[in-house]
């Protein structure tokens, strides 16, 4: 199994937070939103290297999760490795 797809399936964390960027668009403008503790980003949609993510304060099982936003993430690199993680156990 191909980790660009099995990351497609959960909520995700960035792997070094306090570099990762987001984006408008893939390769667009940079765009900032929170994130802090008890944050996730859901997957939306897969271009590449890029996933367009849903960020959502509130996780496991709590329900609803607010929306803080969406925007685009790379989630490989550029040797297609993983630059998010996810709770392998569940939460």
């Amino acid at each position: 199994m191909l980790w660009s797809e099995q990351l497609r399936r959960h909520s995700l964390f960035f792997l070094n937070p306090r570099t990762a960027e987001t984006f408008d668009y893939p390769g667009g403008n940079r765009v900032v939103y929170p994130r802090g503790p008890g944050y996730s980003m859901e997957p939306l949609a897969v271009r590449g290297s890029w996933m367009e993510v849903r960020f959502v304060q509130g996780m496991c099982g709590e329900m609803p999760p607010d929306t803080l936003g969406q925007a685009w993430i790379r989630y490989l690199d550029p040797r297609g490795r993983p630059l998010v993680w996810y709770h392998t156990r569940g939460c």
